[in-house]
């Protein structure tokens, strides 16, 4: 971790693999590019087997608007979209 940057990280265990039976390592990173956050997600199979997954995310930032900003626009480069 850093003043731009920061990595959340876990690893499988014994209670994943009751519900989901191969050995991973999911990783989401932050980081500060300007004024854009970017996100990074990482699935690094550390099993032996293929290891079929799918993986989504729901971001929300609490952020403070200027007095001079009524509405704003927000982009999202992966898909292409403005929200």
């Amino acid at each position: 971790m850093s003043g731009t940057h920061a990595r959340f990280e876990t690893a499988s265990d014994a209670g994943t693999r009751a519900v989901y039976l191969f050995d991973f390592r999911p990783r989401a990173d932050f980081s500060l590019e300007g004024a854009t956050i970017v996100k990074t997600h990482t699935v690094e199979n550390t099993g032996e087997a293929s290891m079929p997954f799918e993986l989504g995310g729901i971001e929300t930032y609490a952020t403070r608007l200027l007095p001079s900003e009524h509405g704003t626009t927000t982009s999202c480069a992966s898909s292409g979209w403005t929200l």
